[in-house]
């Protein structure tokens, strides 16, 4: 490599390596050469399945709720991560990303946030009333997934 100088001095590195990663082609993600990518190991890491994604975070959910809240609450927590699942499933066949909508990339990292927003949940906010909580998950929802939709037929499809 050479400095950014007027003298243009070459500089070297000693055991210098590289880590990259990337998703698969399409949806707005271009190929990349295959020559280049012969210069690295390549890992193939599978998405979770669903199963395994619904055990995380009704464990996580349910936890949580177990150390706060009333029984009745407690048994919201299965049943909102399924409709979470349910509705990210949906999101990722119907909305995938294009050129024009290249922000439409959803990942466990929305997951996460939504969960997130659930466990700032405290027992004052809801006295004990159930739907509050089911409340709280719709907001997580459209700030986590519906605030990225750009298209009124977007955000019409979601709601349905």
């Amino acid at each position: 490599m050479y400095d950014r100088g007027k003298e243009l001095d070459l500089r070297t590195y000693k055991d210098l390596q590289f880590f990259a990663a990337m998703g698969p082609p399409g949806g707005g993600r271009n190929n990349v050469d295959p020559r280049f990518i012969s210069l690295f190991n390549v890992f193939n890491l599978t998405p979770p399945s669903e199963f395994v994604l619904s055990h995380i975070y009704n464990s996580i959910i349910t936890t949580y709720l177990k150390d706060k809240f009333e029984e009745n609450i407690v048994s919201l927590g299965p049943k909102l991560t399924t409709a979470t699942l349910q509705l990210y499933s949906k999101l990722l066949v119907a909305l995938p990303p294009t050129p024009s909508k290249f922000h439409y990339v959803f990942n466990l990292r929305d997951l996460g946030r939504i969960f997130e927003g659930l466990c700032r949940a405290t027992p004052d906010e809801f006295e004990n009333n159930p739907g509050g909580l089911v409340r709280l998950w719709r907001n997580e929802c459209t700030r986590v997934f519906f605030d990225r939709l750009i298209s009124e037929e977007d955000q019409d499809y979601s709601f349905e």
